[in-house]
């Protein structure tokens, strides 16, 4: 700030040249003779010196005498007398200060705000009778801290005038008050806190006219007071107890109880006035409300609380309380101060499944050996607030002491909303047995601002369960005791009881649930299967096995019937296996049906009868037919009159088999063939038929060289027929015997031809 400084007098202020110069002269001399000590009795002469003219402060001139007559006054007058003036001091001082244009003769003096322009104003008047000579100014004060300072000789610049511009008093040495003058100084600077006492002390001698020192006058003092008044005030606010002032805060659950306390405190020197608390969050202090008194005033230290209630709200929540109020010379102070808290629960859920199936219990879900087995844990966000820092880890542990590691992890990460879910993944390969895994789950709840909250969720232990090993299902079907696993299988007759009987067995280390068997009638002629027998297992231990049975009718022909069983997949939900066996019988009635016939062999068709002459070569075809309902065995077909047997193993239904014999016509003959076979039983089933040869006698032979007889030949010709008929009939005989063992070795060795 610019110094302003100005001299205000009654009359006009002058210097007494020649006394000044008699002053400063003897006062040098003197300080010489302290100085300088006459040594062995020597006398010392202070040398008189001649002092400088000195401009008079006021605008009048001053009185004084020539400058050579002043110096040899001054310098008679201190070495020859003393001076008259120490006789008579004759001048007196009276010293004024005023603060702000105020003169305060006590404490605290002005009231002015810190920071503000202090002016101090120094008046300095003789009212004595005689002149006045100001040897010297001293400011000492004491500021609002206890500090001490005093502007002397090179007048520093006072407490609370720190800043640069700030001013200081005039030096007044040197100049001399007529009686009624009066010295006017100001000076400027910058308020401090506290109370600040500054007192003036003047020094200075009364002179006559011509500036002799008539003797010192004695101090004058001056005190000046001002308090720098600084204003202050102070809130701390408080939720549930707690100063909370930084996300997230306290945390809360919703509708949680919310009490607020607000202490306001004036931390100032000054009163403060029009005390005023508003909470952003709708609470509203009024000012009758917030003063301690009753009234909108709090004394310096003074402090005084507001209360208010309310309930957590879910979510981040802060608000801010503002208090004002106003100091000294109308400077507005404030401050302000926050609570934050965070609302809402911290929880979540958490579910584990093994490949998709909740299994909470034993023994699981069923899974093959060697199989990946994925654990999946999903957890769900069931709280108010973020959930962050998941950790999923558990052990399958089997039955037998067994355990693996396990370490879940998510294709996502960051904080997890409310009402949001995530799912953790965790595979494994399956080793054989009963498994339990458990897997523990923590979290832990952050705001908006991923910063962790107070409140957090409690952890959580989840277990899922599965089974693994070997999956095996094998069922084995009998037909009267008989497994008849191939056709024609058991043979049977029509109508007869038959028995099925089926054994099922789980030859796996799963268990099996939910079997199912069926019979059902897969004889190709049947487009659609007949059930013979169904029935429900509900559940088949490993390596245990039930016998079932049914029983039926058997029916004509060839027939087939196919068991089947199937059970749910243990290793596969929602999916089966299965197993199947055959079982074949025959049923029906054994039958034979025979034809035969004969023929020339030169030429010629079969016929029940032939009509030939004696010696013609013969064939006899004997037809044989299944014509019953079961297969025929061992088909043997004999004709006894030709000698000759036919084998054949078996017949089909319906198949037939041709025998043929050969032979030379002899006579008339009606022959039989006869036909055996076995069913499946072992039951003889027969049939014949026959066929007739008729055969004319041979032509006689004329010889006209033997006389007739009376029959009517000769005696020679009989002879000789009788010898022809004799030697035929031996060959004939001989030829038979010997085609009779032939055809015996051949039906022995399976021919169906012998000749006959």
């Amino acid at each position: 700030m610019s110094a302003s400084l100005s001299f205000h007098h009654r009359r006009t202020p002058r210097i007494a040249a020649a006394g000044l110069a008699l002053l400063l002269t003897a006062t040098a001399a003197s300080a010489m003779a302290e100085t300088t000590q006459p040594e062995d009795g020597e006398s010392s002469e202070v040398e008189s010196t001649e002092p400088a003219e000195t401009e008079p402060a006021a605008t009048e001139p001053a009185k004084t005498e020539s400058p050579e007559a002043a110096t040899s006054d001054a310098s008679a007058d201190a070495t020859t007398q003393p001076p008259a003036a120490r006789e008579d001091p004759g001048a007196q001082l009276n010293v004024t200060v005023k603060t702000n244009g105020v003169e305060y003769l006590a404490a605290p003096g002005a009231q002015v705000a810190v920071g503000t322009e202090v002016e101090w104003t120094y008046e300095v008047s003789n009212v004595g009778e005689g002149d006045a000579l100001l040897l010297a100014f001293t400011d000492t004060w004491t500021a609002g801290d206890g500090s001490t300072g005093s502007s002397g000789g090179d007048l520093a610049a006072e407490p609370g005038s720190e800043e640069p511009g700030a001013t200081v008093p005039e030096d007044p040495r040197g100049l001399v008050l007529e009686p009624g003058d009066t010295w006017i100084s100001t000076a400027y600077g910058t308020a401090i806190a506290g109370q600040f006492t500054n007192t003036v002390t003047i020094d200075a001698i009364s002179v006559d006219d011509a500036g002799n020192d008539l003797g010192e006058i004695g101090d004058a003092e001056g005190t000046s007071w001002y308090f720098g008044g600084q204003a202050g005030v102070s809130l701390v606010k408080k939720l549930n107890g707690q100063a909370i002032s930084a996300p997230p805060g306290l945390g809360l659950a919703p509708g949680d109880a919310l009490n607020w306390t607000y202490e306001i405190t004036n931390t100032g020197n000054v009163a403060l006035e029009n005390v005023a608390m508003v909470d952003r969050g709708g609470i509203d202090g009024a000012k009758a409300d917030v003063a301690s008194s009753g009234g909108a005033r709090l004394a310096p230290g003074e402090s005084t609380t507001v209360t208010s209630t309310g309930a957590a709200q879910v979510g981040q929540y802060a608000n801010t309380a503002t208090v004002t109020a106003t100091g000294l010379d109308g400077v507005v102070v404030t401050a302000a101060d926050d609570a934050w808290y965070v609302g809402g629960r911290a929880a979540f859920t958490a579910v584990a499944e093994t490949n998709g199936v909740r299994s909470d219990q034993a023994p699981g879900v069923t899974v093959a050996t060697g199989s990946a087995v994925v654990t999946t844990v999903e957890v769900t966000n069931t709280g108010d607030t973020y959930l962050d820092g998941f950790t999923v880890a558990g052990r399958s542990t089997s039955t037998d002491g067994a355990e693996f590691l396990l370490t879940a992890t998510s294709s996502t990460s960051g904080p997890l909303a409310p009402g949001a879910s995530r799912t953790f993944v965790a595979p494994v390969e399956a080793a054989t047995g009963q498994f339990t895994t458990t897997m523990d789950v923590a979290a832990v709840a952050v705001n908006a601002h991923h910063e962790r909250l107070p409140q957090q969720p409690a952890p959580a232990s989840v277990s899922s369960w599965f089974l693994a090993g070997a999956t095996g299902l094998t069922v084995t079907k009998q037909v009267n005791s008989d497994d008849a696993s191939s056709a024609p299988g058991l043979a049977v007759t029509d109508g007869e009881e038959v028995t099925w009987t089926y054994t099922v067995t789980n030859t796996g280390t799963l268990a099996l649930t939910d079997l199912v068997v069926v019979d059902a009638d897969t004889s190709p002629s049947d487009a659609t299967p007949d059930p013979i027998h169904s029935e429900t297992i509900p559940t088949l231990a490993p390596g245990a096995s039930l016998t079932l049975t049914a029983t039926g009718s058997a029916r004509a022909g060839q027939y087939r019937n196919t068991v089947t069983v199937t059970a749910a997949d243990p290793e596969r939900p929602g999916q089966s296996i299965s197993a199947a066996d055959d079982a074949y019988y025959y049923g029906g009635v054994g039958a034979l049906e025979v034809t035969k016939q004969v023929r020339e062999a030169a030429d010629g068709e079969f016929a029940d009868l032939l009509e030939t002459d004696q010696g013609t070569e013969l064939e006899w075809q004997i037809v044989v037919t299944n014509s019953g309902s079961t297969v025929l065995s061992g088909v043997v077909a004999n004709d006894g009159d030709i000698e000759a047997t036919a084998r054949n193993e078996d017949l089909e239904p319906g198949e037939s088999a041709t025998f043929v014999f050969t032979g030379v016509a002899q006579e008339d003959l009606v022959n039989t063939v006869t036909v055996e076979a076995a069913d499946p039983h072992g039951t003889e089933v027969t049939a014949s038929a026959t066929a007739e040869l008729i055969v004319a006698a041979a032509p006689q032979v004329e010889d006209d060289s033997l006389p007739e007889d009376s029959q009517g030949g000769s005696a020679t010709g009989w002879i000789v027929g009788g010898i022809v008929v004799v030697l035929a009939g031996a060959g004939l005989t001989y030829y038979l015997v010997k085609r009779r063992s032939a055809q015996t070795e051949g039906a022995e060795d399976g021919d169906e031809s012998v000749e006959g």
